[in-house]
Parts: structure tokens; C-alpha cells; sequence
């Protein structure tokens, strides 16, 4: 295998980095309680699928590049799940919303 020559290994050191991100995700429970990375995807899983049974729909949200990535997620979860999904990042409603309402409501009131 050939090593990355790139200058100062910017990529390595990048890549390390997000290594080191994934190894150090925590996760909880709604109640707050600790869980374990398996254990909560686990529950989020069967979320998922109860979410589906009961024709349910999942809003992803996301600002700046997360918005394209909320959108990509959404979109992958109807096509390849069967879940109802969208994604809420029209910047004319969130920059209207967050005019006549002040910007932390922005994901709050449609969602309400």
C-alpha cells in the first residue's frame, strides 16, 4: 500500500482526525441516561421502524452544508426505507421565520 504524500500529510492528520471524532461519540437516551454507541442505535433503529408501521414522517434539518446533507438523508429514507421524510431548509421560509419570529424559531414553528 502506498503512503499519502500529500504535503505535511494534510490528509492523514484529516483523516486521523476523524477517527478520533467517531471513537469519541456518546450517546443517551431520551431520559438523559448514558448508553452505549450499539445500544442507542439500536433503539433509534426500531424507532425507525415503528415510525414506518404507523406512516409517521421524519424531519431532518440542518443549516449551512448539514442543510444538503439533511436533504440527502431525507431523501434517502423515503427511497430506500419507505419513510415518509423531508427536509426543512427552504431559506426564503427560514430567513421569513426567523424575520417575524426571531431566528431561534426557525425549525420550531413549522415543526409546531
Amino acid at each position: 500500500m502506498r503512503k499519502c504524500t500529500v504535503s505535511g500529510d494534510i490528509l492523514q492528520d484529516y483523516l486521523k482526525g476523524l477517527n478520533d471524532a467517531g471513537s469519541s461519540v456518546k450517546a443517551s437516551l431520551r431520559n438523559g441516561i448514558r448508553a452505549s454507541l450499539p445500544a442507542a442505535l439500536q433503539r433509534v433503529c426500531k424507532g425507525l421502524l415503528l415510525l414506518r408501521q404507523n406512516r409517521r414522517k421524519v424531519v431532518f434539518i440542518g443549516n449551512g452544508g448539514s442543510a444538503t446533507i439533511a436533504s440527502h438523508q431525507a431523501v434517502d429514507y423515503w427511497k430506500s426505507c419507505s419513510i415518509r421524510a423531508l427536509a426543512f431548509n427552504d431559506p426564503a421560509a427560514l430567513t421569513c421565520i426567523g424575520n417575524d419570529f426571531g431566528y431561534e424559531y426557525v425549525f420550531q414553528k413549522p415543526v409546531d
